[in-house]
C-alpha cells in the first residue's frame, strides 16, 4: 500500500472529510476487515493561511505550504500528497518548484485540477460553472487546469457569476459558515438556487463544487447528484486509488 500524505486544516472540516472517506474508501476496496490507509496528516492552522490569502501573500503561502510538502515527502516517505483545499491549489506551481522531483517523475502533488476534469470528462461535461472563493472564481490557476482536458470554464458569460456581489456572497459563507461547520437554511436555499440557475437557466454543463466544503451542501440531495462535481469527492476517490496501487 502506498502512504498518503495531506496538507490539512483548510477547514478542519474538509479534512476530516478526506481522513474519513478515504480510510473508509480503502477499507473497502482492500477486502475489510482491519484495512485502513496509510495516511501521514499534516494540519495547519487555516486562519493564519486566511490572513495571508486575504493580504495577497501568495508567495508565503506557497512557501510555507513548499515546507510542509517536504516534510510529508522526504521524512514521513509519502508516495503522494494532497492539499485539502481547492483555493490552495494556486500555490502548486511554487510548491513544485520549491519541492523538485527528479526528470520524468510525476510530482508526487495530486492536483485537484485533474480529479475534476476526469470526472468531467466522464460525464460529458465539457462547458462548466466553477464555484468557490473569490480567487478560484476570478483568477485562471484551475481553470487552466481543466482546460488541458479540453473542459471550458466559462464563468465569465454567466451574469451571476460575473457579479461582484455574488462572488463575495459566496466567499462570505464559505468563510464564516461551512468552514466553521454551519450553514444556515437560508444560505442553503442561495446555494441550490444558484446551480438551479446555472443549469437550468443558463445551460451549463455541469457545475464544479471547487470550494472542498462546498460538496457538503449537495452531498446528500441526489436530484444535484447529475449536474455537480464534487471535488473533495473526486480528489478523495483518486486519492484512494493511488493509496491502494
Amino acid at each position: 500500500m502506498k502512504r498518503i500524505g495531506i496538507i490539512g486544516g483548510m477547514s478542519y472540516g474538509a479534512t476530516a472529510l478526506y481522513f474519513t472517506e478515504l480510510n473508509r474508501i480503502v477499507n473497502q476496496e482492500a477486502g475489510g476487515g482491519l484495512n485502513s490507509a496509510e495516511i501521514f496528516l499534516c494540519s495547519i492552522n487555516s486562519a493564519d493561511y486566511y490572513e495571508l490569502m486575504r493580504q495577497g501573500e501568495w508567495d508565503r503561502i506557497g512557501a510555507r505550504l513548499a515546507y510542509e510538502t517536504k516534510i510529508l515527502r522526504y521524512d514521513c516517505k509519502c508516495n503522494y500528497i494532497a492539499l485539502s483545499s481547492g483555493v490552495m491549489h494556486k500555490s502548486v506551481n511554487m510548491i513544485e518548484r520549491l519541492v523538485p522531483t527528479p526528470l520524468n517523475v510525476q510530482s508526487p502533488v495530486i492536483h485537484i485540477g485533474d480529479c475534476i476534469a476526469e470526472d468531467c470528462l466522464a460525464r460529458g461535461f465539457r462547458r462548466v460553472a466553477i464555484l468557490g472563493t473569490r480567487p478560484i472564481m476570478t483568477e485562471n490557476f484551475l481553470a487552466i487546469r481543466l482546460n488541458r482536458y479540453g473542459i471550458f470554464v466559462d464563468n465569465a458569460n454567466s451574469s451571476f457569476l460575473s457579479d461582484n456581489q455574488v462572488i463575495d456572497e459566496l466567499e462570505r459563507i464559505i468563510f464564516e459558515e461551512l468552514c466553521c461547520g454551519t450553514l444556515t437554511e437560508e444560505n442553503r436555499r442561495f446555494l441550490e438556487n444558484l446551480v438551479d440557475i446555472l443549469i437550468y437557466q443558463e445551460h451549463f454543463d455541469g457545475v464544479v463544487l471547487a470550494c472542498t466544503e462546498l460538496g457538503n451542501v449537495f452531498r446528500h440531495t441526489h436530484i444535484y447528484a447529475r449536474y455537480v462535481v464534487d471535488s473533495s469527492e473526486v480528489h478523495i476517490r483518486e486519492l484512494a486509488k493511488l493509496a491502494l496501487s
